[in-house]
């Protein structure tokens, strides 16, 4: 599939020739047509989606590198991996000017389990609350969340969070078996912030976790917290290997005494932050954050 200022090359070669104007719904119809197992190869250049990408199951959606095949998404336009077994590879997405009604999602965002992200690199603006979001929705999918990889995948220079781990419901709140893998979040909360929360990597949020990989990851210059795990989520089993984060907490420092019920004087700034959390740090470095490099309490187990 071509963009509509790809190469003349490229659209000669195409089995499908996009516009540029909602491009997404000639995406859509390619990966309909495909057999369980197909995939639906973007060429270089520019896909201007006002809609949601939605890949059946089995199927895979692949570019030719975040620095030649672009997806732009507005009018509430976003990656929605609703189905099993999907594998997105190799592309960069940018979204902005959601409406109220999607904010609580990403421009990327993962609902169901076996998902394969590789070299997938993001931004957006502050309308939306994650580039890569990855959430235990019952109404979408009803089983434990598990099995989900990120590869070689980047989020820099946002308006919210780089990736993060979230449930909506009262059950079945555990995401299971995550894997990180040179992975980076850069700048998150430098063009505007959706709060002021915003951090690179957020493991849970409200969600349990267990099974957690991470490794080669980054985070850089980030608002709040380089790597973070909320304060009552229960984490088990989560390993840390080679990881680096540094220069994060850039938000300013509060001026005013702590007090628990006042969020405005809660303050992280910790390269990372694991309350509640069965966690092994394995060759991790912590560098320049602004209030602490590694933070355990709340019961956990360092």
């Amino acid at each position: 599939m071509a963009a509509s200022d790809s190469t003349e090359l490229s659209k000669n070669q195409a089995d499908y020739v996009c516009d540029g104007v909602d491009d997404q719904a000639e995406i859509q119809a390619a990966l309909a047509a495909l057999p369980d197992g197909g995939t639906v190869v973007l060429t270089e250049g520019t896909f201007n989606c006002a809609g949601v990408i939605a890949p059946p199951a089995g199927t895979t959606l692949s570019g030719q590198g975040p620095d030649a095949t672009n997806l732009v998404f507005t009018n509430d336009g976003r990656i929605s991996v609703d189905q099993e077994s999907i594998t997105l590879d190799g592309f960069h997405i940018e979204g902005s000017g959601y409406s109220s009604g999607v904010k609580w999602l990403g421009v990327m965002t993962i609902r169901a389990s076996h998902a394969k992200i590789h070299n997938i690199e993001g931004t957006a603006d502050t309308s939306i609350q994650a580039v890569y979001l990855l959430i235990h929705d019952p109404a979408v999918y009803a089983p434990t969340l598990e099995d989900v990889e990120f590869v070689n995948c980047k989020a820099v220079d946002t308006g919210t969070y780089g990736f993060l781990h979230n449930a909506w419901g009262s059950s079945n709140k555990v995401i299971k078996d995550v894997r990180y893998d040179n992975c980076a979040a850069i700048n998150c909360g430098s063009k505007g912030a959706f709060n002021p929360w915003i951090t690179g990597f957020d493991f849970a949020e409200l969600n349990d976790m267990d099974g957690l990989r991470v490794t080669n990851c980054l985070a850089e210059g980030n608002l709040e917290s380089g790597f973070h795990f909320e304060f009552d989520p229960t984490v088990t089993d989560a390993v840390l290997e080679n990881c680096v984060s540094k220069n994060n907490g850039q938000k300013p420092y509060p001026t005013v005494p702590y007090k628990q019920s006042d969020m405005s004087t809660h303050y992280f700034g910790c390269g990372y932050y694991a309350p509640n959390c069965d966690v092994t740090f394995k060759n991790c470095t912590a560098e320049s954050n602004s209030l602490y490099g590694f933070y355990a309490t709340n019961g956990g187990k360092l």
